[in-house]
């Protein structure tokens, strides 16, 4: 019964780091996006 618990608890984490890790990755590849789109902007206001 407890092996059982124990199993399942490890389960769930293993799961709960795997989407903080996803949750992580897509934060990030938000940003490097619009760094990206920053830079590659075209410059409209003339100088």
């Amino acid at each position: 019964m407890e092996l059982a618990c124990l199993e399942r608890r490890r389960h769930l984490a293993s799961w709960a780091i795997n989407y903080c890790t996803s949750a992580a990755l897509m934060v990030c590849t938000v940003i490097v996006t619009l760094f990206i789109e920053e830079f590659r902007a075209p410059n409209l206001v003339p100088r």
